[in-house]
């Protein structure tokens, strides 16, 4: 029997969630406590999202989930005919985890989290010939190609303890599939929990257009709680745009640089250097209870 009617099938859910053990439902969120872990489903959905239960309502934006997906299940001896098949594939994966019955062991679980928590990535983003690899080479650190995207290489930052920073460029190509109609899952999937986005615009009137139109709006929804901040290149050129315009026009802070002078350079990295210190500014001023043991580096075993 198929219910068009959300609320009576949420209502059906929930009275059947009611009967089982250490299980909460806030909304459509259902929450199931295992012992330091949070596991959280969404009403109607089949991914799960996994906190540490010390950050679940912790009101850092720290990338402290992961999410598991079950695959495929069957809610055996239940004869609950007015759900659909896919809530009772929910409630069968709401059992599984109930029942221990996870892809990975929950020591396993909570040594990604815990690692996840002092991660942050940065995105170098924007259409091809912008100046994002001129950028990227100014940061010091060996890079490293990401095998699988084309023409896109990663530097790890590990110069303020306890974080450890991601920086990504991306390549042209990689680019221009983002800003098309139909991006490719695969690429909407790793440039999800960013914890800062660099949009990198060559200053003039038809790039700063397309960035705001065809890039902006697609990492926001990607990462809502990613900071986004515009560097206007190519200032020392003709025909360009002024930072305060490019901000106006976009709507985000701007900074102006020239990609292939000294003086930018030192901006750059003192741009990314107060960041970073913020960030750890703000771990330290919430007291996160893994600061101690990240600094007496216990969750690198």
């Amino acid at each position: 029997m198929t219910i068009y009617n959300y609320e009576k099938r949420q209502k059906i859910l929930n009275d059947y969630l009611k009967t089982l053990n250490d299980i909460e439902v806030n909304d459509r969120n259902i929450i199931v406590l295992k012992e330091e872990l949070v596991f959280q489903f969404h009403m109607f959905q089949t991914n799960i999202d996994v906190f540490l239960s010390e950050c679940f309502q912790c009101p850092l934006d720290c990338n402290k989930l992961i999410e598991l997906y079950l695959g495929k299940a069957d809610l055996e001896g239940e004869n609950i005919t007015e759900l659909e098949k896919e809530d009772l594939v929910l409630l069968a994966h709401i059992k599984d985890v109930t029942n221990d019955q996870l892809p990975l062991d929950k020591e396993t679980i909570q040594v990604k989290l815990k690692r996840k928590i002092f991660i942050l990535n940065f995105g170098l983003i924007g259409f091809d010939q912008v100046g994002k690899t001129t950028l990227f080479e100014m940061i010091s650190g060996k890079s490293k190609k990401v095998e699988d995207l084309i023409n896109t290489h990663k530097k790890e930052i590990t110069a303020f303890p306890p974080l450890i920073i991601n920086l990504f460029d991306y390549g042209g190509a990689v680019m221009e599939n983002l800003s098309s109609n139909s991006p490719a899952p695969f690429l909407l999937e790793k440039l999800r929990n960013f914890y800062l986005y660099i949009v990198v615009t060559d200053s003039t009137p038809q790039n700063v257009t397309a960035t705001k139109q065809m890039i902006i709006p697609k990492l926001k929804k990607l990462s809502p709680y990613a900071a986004i901040i515009i560097i206007a290149n190519k200032q020392d050129e003709s025909g360009r745009l002024s930072p305060d315009l490019i901000e106006k026009i976009i709507g985000e802070r701007t900074y102006p640089l020239s990609a292939i002078n000294r003086v930018s350079k030192d901006l750059f990295n003192k741009l990314l250097n107060e960041i970073i210190l913020l960030r750890r500014e703000q771990i330290q001023e919430y007291e996160c209870p893994f600061l101690e043991t990240r600094n007496n580096k216990k969750l690198d075993s």
